[in-house]
Formats: C-alpha cells, structure tokens, sequence
C-alpha cells in the first residue's frame, strides 16, 4: 500500500509541474518534438514560448548564413549598387567538393550584394556565402569569420562560434537553438534582411558568364503550392547536413501576434530518415500550438495609475504610481489578468521621477510580467511649520490675556472683589470714627 500511495503521489506531481514557462494546471498540452533543440519566443513581448534543449551546442548547418547575411548588410551600405567580382574558381573548390548548395559561380562573375544575398538566402547557395565573405573580409574569408565572432560577442552569445560563412561541418562551428534565435532577432531588426527573406524568388541577371538565374526558397513551408505551406510563416533558412540534421528557423505572424522559432537536430534518429522533413512537422506543430492556447494582451497602460501614496513633508500631500510604459505580456488565452502592488505606505520627501514600487501581474495564479511603478511628479521637500505657545502676558488678534487663560480671568476678579471689598470696609470704619468724634 505505501508503495501504491508514493507511485500514485509521483504521477500528481509530474501532472501538476509545469510543461514550460507559461504551463498551467488548467491546461494540460504536452508536444513531442522530433527535434533535438527548439526555441521558440513571441517577438512582440520577448516571453519565452517554448524551448527544448534550447542550450545544447549543436551543428548549426546553414542556418550559420543567417549571421553571415547580417554581418554583411551591416558593412554594406548599399546592396544594389555594391558590385563583387569573382576570383578564381579554387575559391569554391571545399564546397564543391562537400557537395553544398551551390550556384556554380565561375571565376569574374560580376554580382551586386544583393544578388549574392538572395543566393545565399533561398537556395542556400554556400558558394554566395563564401564569396560575400571573401570580399567584405578584404579578401580573407577568415577575417569574414573573425567579424562574425567579434558579433557573436557583442550580442553576448556564449555558446556559439563560427568557422565558416556557409555551414559546412568544420571543427569549432556550433550554436544553440537559443542563440540562433537571438541572432535572427537582431538580424529581423534590418529592413533589408526582412525584405530579402520574406520573399519567395528572384532573378539574378545574365553575367557575362552566365545565364540569368532564378533562385526560389529552399522551405516548402512557404510555397503557397505546396502540402506543406504554412499561413502567416515567412522565411527565414533552412539547413541540413549528416551531423546537424533538419534544421529550420523561421518566423509566422496571426491575429496579432508574432514568434520566431528555432528547430535544430530533426531527423537525426535512423527510422527518421524515412520520415521527410520533420522540422517541418514539428514547426507546424509548434506554431499551432502557439497561436491556438496564446495571445498577447495589453497588461498594463503607459501612465496608468496603480495607486495613490501618502508623501511626508513634501509640496504634495499624496502622489500618483504610474506605469511608464504600455507592457504587453503573452498568456494563455482563457487567462484572468489580475496585478498586485508592491508599494509603500507613505513617501518620504524629496523624491523624483525614480522607481518607487513595482506592480506584478499575473495571469490566473502565475506572475507573468514585473514592473516598476514611477511617481507621477517630482516632489520636494517642505519643512514643517511650528509655532510657539503665546505668552499669557501678550496679546494677538486672535485674544489678549482676558480671553486666551480663564484661570487668570478668575484670579483678575477674585483680586478686584477683594479689593472693593477692603475699601468698602475702609469706608465703614472711617464713618464710623467721624460719628464718635461728633459726639
């Protein structure tokens, strides 16, 4: 019977934790991904939707182009006009020799950095990567690498480093599914980036070495032709080798709300092989999942008034916490919205426009955003006013010594009866003595 009862007691608690960051006991959903990694988060609030050995280093295979488009657009100006010729074919020769993507560059070939970027962004061209690389590096596509790495520091990324441009598998080239989302975030934030990987196909014009080519994009999941289409999901890059598996990300916007989603390390288990592409499989899962159980609500409102807080010695008796800024929070749609308030009692003066308490909200029973609350005016200091006792022996407009004290008033008469008493009495003895002395 114990051992019932504990079996039983560990299948309620593993029921009752929590799926992910935003898992509730009233929702029971559990995904099974074929994925080894995946990061998925709602770009317009920053929460965590879902992630799954999100910090294990892993292959990142052509997704790596993402980095190399964005070190690329942040050294080039201007995409259009900016030509880039070919060097020698030998260039390409490990990539010929890997067996990537390619679109059979030959040596001379005049491109503009644009062309070379929708290469390297729909059919994943490796030798576009490489030649984007060979001449914003100066000629050195491992100074190219070097630049990708000093980005890869900057944006704090602690489990990823780069050793080519393209993907292909080499020694000390790795990312997490974390990471590769922060990249394609910061990538998202160029228009250009946007514009080329939210397109479908394009035309590279006829070289003197070639004809005119027509790239289209490697995911299917965007090809409104195909079984496999998603609506609402734009690019971003797929990728694929022996080591890193199906690998995908990508981003997918409905009613409003946007997510990013990285899926790495799909069809890495040998009965997968058969199975097509399962990064596709758990992207759209993933996504339905998403849009079908969350939304994203304004929690709180740019100067709203949380409360109203007693100030101590300042120009002001009491003053408004406001919130500083429209917050937006992603939660479960069924969700009730409720904030608890972490503010004092009373305010000493001074104080400025300074954090000043905090509001929590919370969707059902789970605190899902913090913020700090700011008061809606500076308010300085004001020293009290004090007055002294006025002496009984003054006067004021406001009384004099008769009014302000009854005891002397009391006193004051008490010595005037006695006094007239005395001199009445004064006055008896006196006419008595002139009767006698008439006598």
């Amino acid at each position: 019977m114990k051992k019932s009862a504990v079996f039983l007691l560990i299948i309620l608690l593993l029921c009752v934790l929590p799926f992910n960051a935003f898992a509730d006991d009233g929702l029971k959903i559990s995904i099974d991904t074929n994925a080894q990694s995946v990061y998925m988060e709602c770009l317009d609030t920053g929460d965590v939707v879902y992630s799954k050995g999100d910090e294990s280093r892993r292959s990142p295979a052509s997704l790596t182009k993402i980095m190399t488009a964005l070190v690329v657009l942040e050294s080039c100006d201007d995409i259009k006009n900016t030509l880039i010729t070919s060097p020698d074919d030998g260039l390409y020769s490990e990539i010929i020799k890997e067996g990537g993507a390619n679109i059979a560059i030959k040596s001379d070939e005049v491109f503009t950095c644009e062309d070379l970027l929708y290469a390297m962004m729909l059919p994943s061209a490796c030798d576009a990567a490489e030649l984007l690389a060979y001449h914003f590096g100066g000629g050195s596509v491992e100074s190219f690498v070097a630049m990708m790495n000093d980005k890869v520091s900057e944006l704090g990324l602690e489990n990823t480093c780069f050793a080519n441009p393209h993907g292909l598998e080499a020694q000390l080239h790795y990312s997490t599914a974390r990471d590769m989302g922060i990249i394609l975030k910061e990538a998202l934030k160029n228009s250009e980036f946007k514009k080329i990987t939210q397109s479908l196909d394009y035309t590279i014009p006829a070289t003197s070495r070639s004809k005119e080519r027509r790239l289209s994009y490697t995911i299917a999941m965007l090809n409104p032709q195909s079984s496999f289409y998603y609506e609402g999901m734009s690019g971003v890059k797929s990728g694929f080798t022996s080591q890193a598996g199906r690998c995908l990300a990508s981003t997918a916007e409905r009613e409003g709300m946007e997510l990013c989603l990285v899926v790495m390390g799909a069809n890495l288990n040998a009965e997968d092989k058969n199975q097509g592409n399962l990064a596709y499989t758990d992207t759209k899962n993933l996504y339905d999942y998403a849009f079908n159980n969350f939304k994203v609500e304004k929690v709180l409102t740019k100067d709203q008034v949380l409360c109203n807080v007693e100030v101590l010695e300042g120009g002001l008796s009491r003053v408004e916490l406001v919130c500083p800024e429209d917050v937006y929070s992603l939660c479960y749609k069924n969700a009730v919205i409720t904030n608890k308030l972490q503010v004092p009692d009373k305010l000493n003066a001074p104080f400025d426009i300074e954090p000043l308490g905090k509001a929590e909200v919370y969707a059902d029973d789970q605190l899902i955003k913090s913020v700090e609350l700011f008061p809606k005016y500076a308010v300085n200091h004001v020293a009290p006013t004090t007055t002294a006792a006025p002496s009984p022996y003054t006067t004021s407009s406001e009384g004099n010594i008769l009014t302000n004290d009854p005891t002397v008033i009391i006193l004051i008469l008490s010595a005037l009866a006695f006094t007239l008493v005395a001199i009445l009495v004064l006055t008896l003895i006196n006419a008595r003595k002139l009767k006698n002395k008439g006598r």
